[in-house]
């Protein structure tokens, strides 16, 4: 895995847990409220140069992407589609229904097929500004 896709990946979980809302002092036993004060610190060395405006927090990540070192493509509940094409700075992407997107498959910062909890993809040529939806076989 490249050091982007990385940080990308770890950045989803760090999300994933501050939506969660599990802090060490609410784990339950001694070890596992270690692993995650370890896990804190690791993940404030790891992230401490990143900027992140537009994602927001306590956004929930289901999904993410990334084709490129600098490029990464999230996905969550109601629409969330957020893309970052420098690896800083990320902007939250308007998509057309607030529908809830579990997966995402991108080939570069401007293509990428996203899928819906209940089936449909959708499509975007044009780093998300239009999405068309792609019809079933």
């Amino acid at each position: 895995m490249k050091p982007f896709q990385t940080r990308a990946l770890v950045f989803a979980v760090l999300v994933l847990a501050i939506a969660g809302g599990l802090t060490a002092a609410e784990a339950p036993d001694a070890a596992t409220a270690a692993k995650l004060k370890d896990f804190d610190a690791w993940m404030n060395q790891t992230l401490k140069d990143w900027n992140v405006p537009g994602i927001g927090v306590g956004i929930v990540v289901i999904g993410g992407a990334s084709p490129a070192p600098n490029v990464c493509w999230l996905v969550g509940p109601r629409g969330t589609v957020t893309l970052t094409i420098d690896g800083r700075v990320w902007q939250r992407l308007t998509f057309p229904e607030m529908i809830d997107l579990i997966n995402v498959h991108a080939t570069d910062d401007r293509h990428a097929t996203v899928t819906a909890l209940d089936g449909r993809s959708f499509v975007t040529n044009d780093r998300g500004a239009s999405w068309t939806q792609v019809a079933k076989d």
